[in-house]
């Protein structure tokens, strides 16, 4: 290989080295931070960078050098005949873009999730509890009528979810907050009209 290619690999190694270690260090703080995935994600992004740049400049830099009258070795010799070198760098980068716009994704779900825990504590409502406490309530009647409790488990848990969206969807902030305490709650036209909808669906 041409002098001039060894050292433009040189330098380049070097700084996607730098870069790709910082890249790790961020991984590495970021754990517990962001979700797993992206954290892999960017970490793999830090160890391919350097080792990457080093496989694309080595191929470029002997497919220059061959047509300046270099003679490489058979397996470079043979890349280069392949013509690896014009394809590589392409496929690198879309490399290089899947493993981003995968991290991006995960942060993108993490984000959301975030964002609905934080609404959801923001209105008082706990959907979960609600669903949990639903679910108990009609598990206690079921078996209270006879009916198994064990087979009709799926039907129950579709149920109480269907009721919980349908409360979340339905009510207010407010109304959701004051419900546990309003006298006839139950009575509510708009929760018979839930629970008349869910158990239709079933």
């Amino acid at each position: 290989m041409l002098d001039k290619w060894r050292r433009r690999r040189s330098y380049v190694t070097i700084l996607m080295g730098v870069i790709g270690l910082g890249l790790m260090v961020l991984a590495w703080l970021s754990l517990g931070k962001v979700p797993g995935e992206a954290a892999v994600n960017i970490a793999f992004l830090g160890l391919v960078l350097p080792i990457g740049f080093y496989g694309l400049f080595t191929l470029v830099g002997w497919q220059r050098s061959v047509a300046a009258g270099a003679t490489p070795g058979r397996f470079i010799g043979w890349c280069v005949k392949m013509q690896l070198g014009n394809i590589a760098p392409m496929a690198f980068m879309i490399f290089l873009l899947s493993l981003m716009n995968n991290a991006s994704h995960a942060l993108d779900r993490h984000g959301a999730a975030g964002q609905g825990t934080t609404v959801a504590a923001a209105s008082g409502f706990d959907a979960a509890d609600f669903r949990r406490e639903c679910v108990g309530s009609v598990t206690k009647q079921t078996r209270a009528s006879g009916g198994d409790v064990d087979t009709l488990k799926p039907r129950i848990d579709r149920f109480c979810g269907c009721v919980t969206v349908g409360m979340q969807t339905t009510f207010s902030d407010r109304e959701l907050e004051e419900m546990p305490t309003r006298p006839n709650a139950s009575k509510d036209p708009r929760y018979i009209h839930i629970l008349q909808q869910c158990k239709a669906t079933e």
